[in-house]
């Protein structure tokens, strides 16, 4: 339950794959998978131990948020950099997105997730036994994770995709388009101004 909470609660996440989801479910899942990859990233570090000791030091934790906030407001940008066939655009001249890229933003977006690393420190140790084997748990704990995590999505990308065919896939990905770039180069903005504020 704790996992399937920390989903349904919208962050970067949330924008990168619905983003996709309106164009394919297909590539929906691509991005879904991505960004599950990049939790397994975060499990591998954990059950190494290292995600604790980059929590100890406040400016590793902050050099990872400044990573984090630079590639969020890069995506946003790219996405105005995009050519756009929903408001009439020559649909021969757009360029096609290949199924790397959504898996590529994905993950990235999320082993530059400074809150993605912290759930291996700070939740997922409560579930751990102090006589069990650590990096068993954590392995366990974290595949736990990341199912559960992939099956959320998996309902996510069906529901945008539903939607998006309802009301006319063109014009509902050109304002999902706008609005995620509006939204993650807002995010990206955010983590800088938390990082200084602290």
């Amino acid at each position: 339950m704790v996992a399937l909470a920390s989903y349904i609660t919208p962050g970067a996440d949330w924008l990168i794959i619905s983003r996709y989801a309106v164009e394919s479910s297909r590539k929906g899942v691509v991005a879904a998978v991505g960004v599950q990859s990049g939790l397994f990233v975060h499990m591998s570090i954990g059950a190494l131990g290292a995600v604790s000791i980059m929590s100890a030091s406040p400016k590793l934790f902050s050099v990872l948020q400044c990573l984090g906030a630079i590639y969020l407001i890069y995506l946003g940008i790219s996405v105005f950099r995009e050519k756009s066939t929903a408001l009439g655009d020559d649909s021969n001249t757009a360029i096609p997105i290949r199924y790397s890229t959504p898996y590529r933003q994905g993950l990235i977006a999320n082993i530059l997730n400074p809150k993605a690393a912290l759930f291996f420190v700070s939740i997922l140790p409560q579930f751990i036994r102090a006589d069990g084997n650590y990096v068993l748990q954590v392995i366990i704990l974290g595949l736990v994770d990341i199912i559960t995590g992939l099956g959320w999505w998996i309902v996510f990308v069906a529901f945008f995709s539903i939607i998006s065919r309802k009301l006319g896939s063109d014009i509902f990905k050109y304002y999902i388009d706008r609005t995620t770039g509006v939204v993650l180069i807002a995010v990206g903005l955010a983590f800088f101004a938390e990082i200084y504020l602290h």
